[in-house]
């Protein structure tokens, strides 16, 4: 598995779909590697079921191609090669993947076992490993002792774990969770994250939708956020977090408290990476982008010192805080841009107003331009008509005098 787990598994190359007029995907690309355990985040209605619905071909995107890696075949064959349409052969893919959705898919009315045995069958496992599976598995999730009893008697907590066996029964490389811990307490939460690590420690690849954040922080190896159809932060919680450029805060307590002193005492290389300084009573807290080496800076410093440690203590923004705080900004940068749009709509509209007026401006000039040639014509006219009534009592006058 080591030499096969910076392979993609599942490549999503250019998605978009539109629904009811929004796009809940925009021109999405990103990958899920071989043997990781994947986390995808997003607040409500981002589209992350619809994700997940993409990758077990149930859903097809507008634009765009989703791409899956036969594990069977990842060490024979080219990886140019390899990445296949998830549409074209969904055969195959159905028989890589175990799916568990928010809703319970397990049959109340059968016990874990029959369940179990079911499930299996559906995927033409003879009898013999289909019974071998169910036994692992239900030692597995710790379900053993409760096999004979109908699911609908289970706790929550003892069916979601029963969901996950039925996802597991036919022995897939993926598996694929939506939301498998909620309306969980924590101490449920913590036995599904627990049994998770298991199936990814035998090579599982897990894909994983929760809004569980924190916890998933210490579970996924990777993320991807996303939001307003976009990505907006792909890679492990350390590389998105430093992507953030998110202060991390070093409390210090020491005595007698000269934090005047000890923080004239570091170097100007370390002093230009703080980023600020509070003091609450005799905490001094330091803000910082760079805290290892600051707080390294400050721990020789007060052993030169005579400063005595009472407490320090190093605090980094979780994966949460950082979520909040990218969704504020994506929302931001898209009010921002619906902003600009609506100002360019609103300065097109009104130089059309403008161009209205002034067409309307000219059709009335023109018009009267128009009126005025007609009356200087008809006043020609009437001169010309004179003139030749002139000329005609002139003609009239002449012959007369030679007569």
């Amino acid at each position: 598995m080591v030499s096969s787990q910076k392979k993609d598994l599942f490549k999503i190359d250019g998605i978009s779909k539109i629904y009811n007029g929004r796009y809940v995907f925009n021109n999405v690309s990103f990958s899920i590697k071989l043997g990781e355990i994947f986390g995808v985040i997003g607040k409500s209605g981002c589209g992350k079921t619809t994700l997940l619905n993409m990758l077990i071909a149930d859903t097809k995107p507008d634009k765009g191609k989703i791409l899956f890696r036969d594990t069977k075949l990842v060490d024979s064959v080219d990886d140019s090669t390899a990445l296949r349409s998830v549409f074209k052969e969904k055969s195959d893919l159905k028989k890589m993947y175990g799916f568990a959705s928010q809703s319970p898919s397990f049959y109340p009315n059968l016990t874990v076992m029959e369940n179990l045995i079911y499930f299996g069958s559906l995927y033409g496992i003879s009898k013999k490993v289909l019974l071998a599976n169910a036994e692992s598995l239900l030692e597995l999730v710790e379900l053993h002792a409760s096999k004979n009893i109908l699911a609908k008697e289970m706790s929550g907590g003892m069916q979601r774990r029963l969901d996950i066996a039925c996802a597991l029964i036919h022995g897939p490389s993926v598996l694929i969770l939506d939301e498998p811990t909620s309306d969980l307490d924590p101490i449920l939460s913590n036995a599904i994250w627990e049994i998770l690590r298991k199936v990814n420690a035998k090579g599982t690849t897990i894909i994983i939708v929760s809004h569980n954040i924190f916890e998933l922080e210490y579970l996924c190896h990777r993320f991807v956020v996303l939001s307003e159809g976009k990505v907006t932060a792909l890679g492990t919680a350390k590389q998105i977090k430093e992507k953030a450029c998110f202060e991390e805060q070093i409390y210090l307590h020491s005595e007698p408290g000269k934090y005047t002193a000890l923080l004239n005492s570091l170097s100007l290389d370390i002093r230009s990476k703080i980023k600020g300084t509070n003091l609450k009573g005799k905490l001094l807290m330091i803000k910082t982008l760079d805290a290892p080496n600051v707080l390294m800076a400050i721990m020789e410093t007060l052993k030169k010192s005579r400063e005595k440690i009472v407490e320090i203590e190093l605090s980094k923004p979780s994966l949460d805080t950082v979520f909040v705080d990218l969704q504020k900004n994506e929302k931001g940068k898209i009010t921002a841009v619906a902003k600009e749009n609506d100002s360019n709509v609103k300065i097109a509209q009104k130089k059309k107003k403008v161009d209205r007026k002034k067409a309307k401006r000219a059709a009335k000039s023109k018009k009267k331009r128009k009126k005025n040639n007609k009356k200087s014509k008809s006043v020609v006219e009437e001169e010309e008509e004179e003139a030749k009534v002139q000329v005609e009592e002139v003609k009239i006058e002449n012959e007369g005098e030679e007569q």
